[in-house]
C-alpha cells in the first residue's frame, strides 16, 4: 500500500475504496466461519437485528454526540442527553428488531438510565481529542511486505484524562460485565 492509503478517511469512505478487515470481520471468521460467509460472502442480508445490537447503536451515536458537543465547548444537561438517547431509540424500533427477553419499553428505559450514568459520571476534567476516528492499518505478510487488505477500524473515543494520559476509549454496552481475560483481550 501507498502513503495515501493511509491518510485519515471517514470509516465509510475506507469500506467503500477496497477489500479490507476489520475487527468485526476477523472475530465472526474465527468464531463461525459459516456466519462470517453468509454475512461477508454471500452478503446475506439477516431475517432481523438484535435489539441489543440496535441497543448498542443508540447508546453509541448518543454518546459521540453529547462528546462532540463537549469538545466544542458545549455541555448538555441530563435531560437533553435523555431525550437524545429516545429520540435515537426510537428511530432504531422497527419491524426487524428481534427483542429477547426485555421489551422496546424496557430498554428504552435502561437506555435513558445507561446515558445518564455515562453523562453523570464523566469526569469534567478529561478532555475529548477526538471522537470516531478512523485508522488503517497495513498487515504484514510475513516475508517484508504487507497483504493486499488492510486492517480499517474506528476508535470510539480518544481523551486526555485529569493526569495528562492519552486514552482510547471503546464505548461497549454489556448484559453483564466482562470477565477479566475478556476485558484483556
Amino acid at each position: 500500500p501507498g502513503k495515501e492509503d493511509f491518510i485519515m478517511k471517514s470509516l465509510t469512505q475506507l469500506r467503500e475504496e477496497r477489500p479490507h478487515h476489520s475487527y468485526s470481520s476477523l472475530s465472526q471468521y474465527l468464531n463461525c466461519s459459516l456466519a462470517y460467509a453468509f454475512k461477508y460472502v454471500y452478503r446475506a442480508e439477516p431475517e432481523f437485528v438484535p435489539a441489543n445490537l440496535a441497543f448498542g447503536t443508540a447508546f453509541h451515536d448518543t454518546a459521540s454526540y453529547l462528546l462532540t458537543q463537549k469538545k466544542s465547548g458545549k455541555i448538555e444537561k441530563i435531560e437533553t442527553a435523555q431525550e437524545i438517547f429516545a429520540s435515537y431509540w426510537d428511530a432504531s424500533v422497527n419491524e426487524k428488531i428481534r427483542f429477547d427477553s426485555d421489551s422496546a419499553v424496557e430498554l428504552k428505559t435502561k437506555g435513558i438510565g445507561m446515558i445518564s450514568e455515562f453523562w453523570k459520571n464523566w469526569n469534567p476534567d478529561d478532555s475529548v481529542i477526538d471522537i470516531e476516528l478512523t485508522f488503517c492499518v497495513p498487515i504484514p505478510d510475513g516475508e517484508g511486505g504487507y497483504i493486499e487488505t488492510p486492517l480499517i477500524g474506528e476508535f470510539d473515543i480518544i481523551i486526555k484524562d485529569r493526569f495528562g494520559e492519552i486514552l482510547i476509549v471503546d464505548l461497549k454496552t454489556a448484559a453483564k460485565k466482562w470477565a477479566e481475560n475478556k476485558a484483556d483481550k
